[in-house]
């Protein structure tokens, strides 16, 4: 991956993934959705090897008197190609202007309930601590709303959503 730093050719841009389930009878729902923030260079071309995986993973354990325990456990993954099979939409909600360091802590929150909390979570902490760019978008609730019916568009027409795409000239983008 290119190193951030503050020369806009080198800056890092933040996506919002999903993840599709495997039971086609829910897809249409947000909670049976696996989300996740992707980070590529700017210069690299989509899909390339070159982009990290931020997400969280939910790990099912039984408890001595045999009742599921459930934890989520947050992962890295680093050079993706193309895209898991599962990717049914990302989209570009932004830039990154600090650091790669700074850009993770903002995801290192223990994750309390579930990804769509933590995805949350992170976006607040990134506004807070400033890493993204002033045109990003971090309303949790805007890009819930907006990836949500772009994929269900996509599905409407039979197609996968898995393009890159800036926010701004999403179908459904939705003002903030």
């Amino acid at each position: 991956m290119l190193s951030l730093n503050s020369n806009n050719e080198y800056r890092d841009r933040v996506y919002v993934a999903l993840y599709g389930p495997s039971d086609p009878l829910c897809k249409k729902s947000p909670e049976s959705f696996q989300w996740a923030f992707h980070v590529s260079p700017k210069t690299a071309p989509h899909g390339s090897f070159q982009t990290a995986r931020y997400q969280l993973k939910k790990r099912v354990s039984l408890k001595s008197d045999g009742t599921e325990k459930i934890h989520w456990n947050s992962e890295q993954e680093f050079g993706l190609d193309a895209g898991p099979d599962d990717l049914v939409v990302e989209v570009q909600i932004g830039g990154i202007k600090a650091t790669r360091y700074e850009f993770e802590e903002c995801l290192r929150e223990d994750p309390t309930f579930n990804d769509r909390v933590w995805m949350q979570q992170a976006l607040l902490n990134m506004a807070r601590e400033n890493v993204l760019t002033k045109t990003s978008i971090l309303s949790w609730e805007v890009i819930e709303k907006t990836v949500i019916n772009y994929y269900v568009e996509q599905l409407e027409q039979g197609t996968r959503g898995t393009a890159s795409m800036p926010f701004d000239l999403m179908p459904f983008a939705i003002a903030t």
